[in-house]
């Protein structure tokens, strides 16, 4: 369980990118954030996962204030994956083994490579574990680095757009793939997402930011064609097609 509380974030006092930001998730629960660019959605993340310190509030995971844990003990808890990975000449076996780094004391053992394979046989990545990542899709190394975030066991995942790079079957399968380890590993996700119908189909909980602040959280309930309307600017409709609820835009 991860709960934010009053954070508050800024570059200038005066223009807050995050204002009173407080909500929690419980284990097995997969969270969307949604909001406009630059809404601070990702800036929310950053905080979360200590990458960036917010000028007032706390984070708490199992009740453990963050920002009193070692880098190595907040990377056990909180695993994050960006919009934008890196890539370098490792394996991609050797990429998600790195997801360990935070047991490994001198060398790894048995049980971190036990953990890496079983990793790579539920990420079906076992075709590719030999290739190198720098000659991956952008969304085959997008399945790399969440691969190499659950290497972490964390009871936390932080994503940020994990689908941006991924076509429309990846994109159903790797959500699917998320909220199936969110129920069987007990692991609190939070996503950063902009299509609302892939939040609907995948999500069990919504958090809107508006104007620096939350302007909506909680589930289904929250997300009605008025609140997106004031969130995103723009009328919908909420329909259901074989019993899937889909957002349809009216621009006007």
């Amino acid at each position: 369980m991860i709960q934010a509380d009053s954070l508050r974030f800024y570059y200038h006092p005066d223009r807050p990118i995050l204002d009173e930001i407080s909500f929690r998730t419980q284990e097995g629960c997969v969270a969307a954030v949604l909001g406009n660019n630059g809404a601070g959605k990702s800036t929310l993340l950053s905080c979360l996962n200590r990458i960036i310190h917010p000028q007032n509030g706390a984070v708490y995971v199992d009740n453990r204030d963050i920002m009193g844990m070692k880098g190595r003990e907040v990377a056990k808890h909180i695993a994050y994956v960006a919009q934008q990975s890196e890539t370098s000449r490792f394996t991609v076996f050797d990429a998600i083994l790195m997801g360990r780094k935070p047991y490994i004391k001198f060398s790894p053992v048995q049980e971190d490579y036990d953990i890496v394979q079983n990793i790579i046989r539920q990420m079906g990545l076992k075709g590719m574990a030999l290739r190198y990542i720098d000659e991956l899709s952008g969304g085959e190394l997008q399945k790399v680095m969440l691969a190499r975030a659950l290497a972490q066991q964390p009871k936390v995942l932080l994503l940020d757009e994990p689908t941006s790079n991924l076509d429309l079957k990846n994109q159903h399968e790797m959500l699917r793939i998320i909220r199936n380890i969110a129920l069987t590993e007990k692991i609190s996700v939070i996503i950063v997402i902009h299509d609302l119908n892939l939040a609907l189909r995948y999500c069990d909980k919504f958090l809107l930011l508006k104007d620096s602040s939350i302007f909506a959280h909680g589930g289904r309930e929250v997300m009605t064609p008025r609140n997106i309307k004031e969130v995103f600017g723009i009328p919908v409709a909420i329909q259901k097609v074989n019993e899937v609820s889909i957002v349809v835009p009216y621009p006007q």
